[in-house]
């Protein structure tokens, strides 16, 4: 049996998650919000949350909720697109 090393195909693999782990937050904008800090993509994933709420009552309200066939998958979209396109124009 082989010890455990970055030679294995097991170790490599390690070895490139601990370099993505250690990378990908290397450039995450924080947010000093009451005192605490924030990554930029939760506050972006909120305002998304918010957004689509607020268009959910807008559709119940006017009545539309017939048209909006798979709700969970037409709510859950709109939530990422917002999310994507506020971090887009805040930190792009």
């Amino acid at each position: 049996m082989r010890p455990f090393g970055f030679s294995s195909p097991i170790g490599r693999a390690f070895l490139l998650l601990l370099l993505i782990l250690r990378y990908g937050y290397a450039r995450s904008p924080l947010f000093n919000v009451f005192g605490s800090y924030f990554p930029g993509w939760m506050l972006c994933v909120l305002a998304a949350i918010v957004l689509t709420v607020l268009i959910h009552l807008a559709v119940r309200r006017a009545g539309l909720n017939k048209y909006v066939e798979p709700a969970g998958l037409t709510y859950s979209a709109l939530t990422l697109f917002f999310s994507f396109t506020f971090w887009l124009i805040a930190f792009a």
